[in-house]
């Protein structure tokens, strides 16, 4: 995970009057039990194992951070039109002379050019066309306009708060329904959202600040070196690489000198195991930002 941690950390605890987390539940199963559901004497429950699929369902949910009050569509796919298509509806529902923030993972979905030129047209500016993913990201987070979407780091999405929401759904309605159809399972949804909203929503607290978070991060990455982990994707390689060069960067003081030492000890001596999972991956362009990161963290660590 990137060190922009932090910024959604501060974000929590300052947030914009109209901020709101948003992300996708997808391919939600409408399930019906084989058997009926029995109770004990003592009201504990008794389920059926055995169970039916009757199709899915996807949501797309935003969650109000002061209130968290939710605003949610089912849909049934989970693409860029689809996606605008929710995004542009819950936009109008915001008083239109307001700054609006948005929290989101980096889904690809979410920072098309496309949304680009959504996030545009909202804003009455003009929308540039951009060369690559990080260049969009960077302007659909810049505050310079009404809408800011702020997209956290990479294996980031356990900072996004409506992944609480998400576990409260599934506790209360998901796991304890029984579903026919998906349009049973949509209704269900929809009512839960409804009875959440008028009577149980609210803010959560962030209580986590974040320390120690850099220390833990380098000891993972020196335990997959040294295991010589051959499950290793390409591309997580590459957001490690690229993590432990910005930890170095901007919180070397908070890494004990024992563990960074042995980051740039492992990072030398297993130099053909890096080496071998970056020649062996089939995605041309993973390949090459791999590589690339791997020179910049030796760079970093003064190793060439």
């Amino acid at each position: 995970m990137h060190c922009e941690s932090g910024l959604y950390l501060r974000l929590y605890a300052n947030p914009p009057e109209y901020l709101f987390l948003f992300d996708e539940c997808t391919g939600i199963q409408a399930l019906s039990r084989c058997a009926p559901d029995l109770y004990r004497n003592d009201h504990s429950q008794s389920r059926e194992s055995h169970y039916n699929r009757n199709g899915t369902t996807n949501l797309i949910a935003f969650m109000h951070h002061g209130t968290g009050k939710v605003f949610g569509r089912c849909v049934t796919t989970h693409d860029t039109e689809k996606f605008i298509q929710v995004f542009l509806e819950h936009v109008r529902l915001q008083p239109k002379d307001k700054p609006l923030h948005y929290i989101c993972d980096n889904y690809s979905t979410h920072y098309s050019q496309k949304v680009c030129e959504k996030v545009a047209e909202l804003c009455n500016i003009s929308s540039p066309k951009f060369n690559n993913g990080t260049e969009r990201r960077k302007w659909l987070q810049s505050e310079d306009k009404r809408i800011v979407i702020h997209f956290l780091p990479f294996h980031g999405s356990w900072l996004n708060m409506i992944e609480i929401w998400f576990g409260i759904l599934k506790e209360k309605t998901l796991d304890q329904g029984w579903f026919e159809n998906t349009q049973a399972l949509i209704i269900g949804i929809y009512d839960f959202i409804a009875t959440w909203n008028d009577h149980y929503s609210h803010s959560f607290e962030w209580n986590y600040t974040g320390e120690g978070l850099q220390a833990v991060s380098v000891r993972r990455f020196n335990r997959l070196l040294k295991n010589e982990c051959d499950q290793i994707d390409c591309s997580f390689l590459k957001s490690q690489l690229l993590l432990m060069k910005n930890i170095g960067s901007l919180y070397r003081e908070r890494i004990p000198d024992e563990d960074w030492l042995y980051l740039t000890t492992l990072v030398k001596e297993k130099k053909t195991f890096i080496q071998d999972i970056i020649t062996n991956s089939k995605k041309p362009k993973v390949k090459k930002w791999t590589h690339e990161a791997f020179i910049q963290l030796n760079e970093f660590l003064k190793l060439i």
